[in-house]
């Protein structure tokens, strides 16, 4: 949708957008591979003796937060 705008109108908002949506994608999918998939990243994280539990709900919160926002932005730029 931003791609498309951005080739039809040239609109370096538009490309800015787009490239913000992707950047933050990019940013939340690795980032659950790493804290789901990744076996020595995910034992550390969830290690209570090593990270302490308020530290893995911040970080669960900065990532559902960074989401949201994602989904709000798509959702505003779809309609």
């Amino acid at each position: 949708m931003w791609a498309n705008n951005a080739w039809k109108f040239r609109s370096k908002h538009t490309i800015g957008l787009f490239v913000f949506a992707l950047l933050l994608f990019a940013d939340n999918g690795l980032s659950f591979y790493f804290f789901v998939f990744h076996d020595v990243l995910t034992g550390w994280i969830t290690d209570p003796t090593l990270v302490p539990p308020i530290a893995q709900y911040a970080m669960l919160s900065v990532r559902v937060l960074e989401l949201c926002g994602l989904l709000f932005l798509t959702w505003v730029t779809w309609d």
